[in-house]
């Protein structure tokens, strides 16, 4: 792994060739589950036999890179293509005869690519200024979960790896019991929180200066646009893609923080939010596409920081895979329990897991990513 790369800001385009290809093999070969079959068996595969991605800037290097505003074009121009698939499949749909398994492959595909919107709309309201925090929010609209934004920079980020937070799953929870309770534990603390900031302006938490309800109308809107402009079909599509979108969204977080606690200093206060309470996994292609999310530590511990200058540091934890491989392994509770409650326990009792603990962590996920990558493979080949 060379530092050259530190400074190339054009393979952060990737996300958006992906689209791009997406695109193509559909349109031509009528194969958009390659999509998804590149995500789930091939990245993890390479990311399995490439050395693992700690390399980080210098702060010099950082001063640097913060300073050039080259990194921001990848960002916009995804958003670009995101909006652009989108619209093409649901008009691609109205012009064509699709079987259900072509139709169920296309849906699952575009809601990976709102998935990945969510990514760069993250990104995007991380920062100070208006114009990505307003592109960003805006961004999320086509998965009609706008209030995200709001949950997560004032909930998210200060109640991290404690019991309010909705958004931290707790040990042995399981997807399906976390992602109902984040979502409507998120919906009520932005309400909450917007309730009582327009009360201390003698406001009523109805009023139309409430964040929360101006997201939902503007969902509104844009539902009753595209039931308006498309057929029925698509319409349906648009929602369940929207659906698939925030699923997708709430697994990665359901893996970004799980099991993971601080310390309670005393009833009702935390220690400090610190690198040790989000897992970070150093695998260099799937750090590419996810704009180095997976340096979450250093996210969370700066969270103005942009993508670019994230840095790994080792005394944070990491999982034995990449993010994209927390998914398969979470839709099967006892898999995931498997390959990530021995690291678990000795995070958080000593920071970080004993070398007996990650290897029984990582044998258990390279068994499941044989399974993961042959099933995918499957999938590609039936549909």
């Amino acid at each position: 792994m060379v530092r050259a790369y530190l400074n190339c800001h054009s393979i952060y385009y990737l996300n958006t060739i992906l689209v791009s290809f997406f695109i193509y093999v559909t349109d031509h070969y009528q194969k958009p589950m390659f999509i998804v079959w590149f995500i789930y068996a091939l990245l993890p595969f390479l990311d399995a036999i490439l050395p693992l991605d700690h390399i980080n800037p210098t702060p010099e290097e950082e001063k640097e890179l913060k300073r050039q505003w080259k990194w921001k074009i990848p960002i916009y121009s995804f958003v670009f293509a995101e909006w652009y698939a989108m619209f093409w499949v649901m008009n691609y749909i109205n012009n064509h005869s699709l079987s259900w398994s072509q139709l169920v492959a296309l849906i699952i595909t575009q809601g990976h690519v709102s998935a990945i919107g969510f990514l760069i709309a993250h990104e995007l309201f991380h920062k100070r200024d208006m114009l990505g925090r307003v592109v960003g929010t805006l961004d999320m609209l086509k998965s009609l979960y706008m209030h995200f934004y709001s949950e997560h920079l004032y909930g998210h980020h200060k109640n991290v790896s404690t019991p309010n937070d909705p958004a931290t799953a707790k040990l042995n929870q399981t997807l399906y019991e976390f992602i109902p309770s984040t979502i409507k534990g998120s919906f009520l603390n932005c309400w909450k929180r917007e309730s009582k900031a327009l009360k201390k302006r003698g406001k009523s938490p109805w009023s139309i200066e409430n964040k929360l309800i101006i997201c939902v109308l503007i969902e509104i809107l844009f539902v009753c646009f595209i039931f308006a402009c498309f057929s029925f079909k698509s319409f349906m599509v648009f929602l369940i893609q929207a659906a698939l979108s925030i699923f997708l969204l709430e697994s990665i977080n359901y893996a970004r923080h799980y099991g993971l606690q601080r310390k309670e200093i005393k009833p009702g206060v935390y220690e400090p939010v610190t690198i040790k309470h989000s897992w970070n996994a150093p695998h260099f292609l799937q750090n590419l596409f996810l704009l180095k999310l997976q340096r979450h530590s250093d996210h969370h511990a700066n969270s103005y920081k942009p993508y670019q200058t994230l840095s790994s540091y080792p005394e944070s934890p990491c999982l034995p895979c990449g993010y994209a491989s927390c998914i398969p392994a979470a839709l099967i509770p006892p898999a995931w329990f498997a390959i990530v409650n021995p690291i678990v326990e000795g995070t958080n009792e000593y920071g970080k897991p004993t070398a007996e603990q990650m290897k029984k962590s990582t044998d258990s996920f390279n068994i499941f990513l044989v399974l993961q990558a042959s099933v995918f493979t499957l999938l590609l080949i039936l549909i």
